[in-house]
């Protein structure tokens, strides 16, 4: 297996993309987060299976989510345990890069559905599989956590895997595809 690896590494050449691809992928593995404004928030969680807190904050917020990273202004009201968990959020984008801007531009529930939506265990800007924590007191506040299935992608990347279909290699031969397609139509 290591004889594959080595020559892999060796005779993809420049065009190689192999490191880059798991650069980002432990990219993804992180979120880190500070926050200032006034509030009070605490929250824990080993998946969203096992997660407790409760609290409200209105601040602005500096960090990352893996790839997205940026400054921006976000309310946020939660509460609960495990499943029954209720999460309200709004945020505002300030400065970042694209991908926190999209991400942000994602329409939140409409009102009918935004009931139903904040307790929904699949809804949210929290991965279902996300290990970590989150504590605000007062004026200022910390998040950390790990995305447990992009530490999966990232594991499964050096064996030339790519379980959420995102490294370069996929996403181009996708867009070839979809070239293809598009001048068959």
């Amino acid at each position: 297996m290591r004889c594959v690896f080595l020559l892999c590494v060796f005779f993809l050449g420049c065009q190689s993309t192999y490191f880059y691809d798991r650069g980002q992928d432990f990219v993804d593995v992180w979120r880190l987060g500070l926050t200032y404004g006034p509030g009070a928030l605490v929250n824990v969680r080993a998946t969203k299976l096992l997660q407790v807190g409760f609290g409200g904050v209105d601040v602005f917020k500096m960090g990352m989510k893996g790839r997205a990273y940026g400054f921006w202004r976000e309310f946020r009201g939660e509460g609960g345990v495990s499943l029954v968990y209720f999460t309200h959020y709004d945020k505002d984008f300030i400065s970042g890069n694209s991908l926190l801007r999209e991400e942000m531009a994602i329409p939140q529930p409409d009102a009918g559905e935004e009931v139903l939506a904040d307790v929904d265990p699949f809804y949210g800007d929290r991965n279902f599989l996300e290990v970590g924590f989150t504590l605000h007191v007062f004026f200022v506040g910390v998040e950390f956590a790990l995305d447990l299935y992009s530490l999966l992608d990232f594991l499964g990347g050096w064996l030339l895997l790519d379980p959420q279909q995102d490294d370069l290699r996929t996403l181009r031969k996708k867009q070839r595809i979809e070239e293809k397609t598009a001048r068959v139509e």
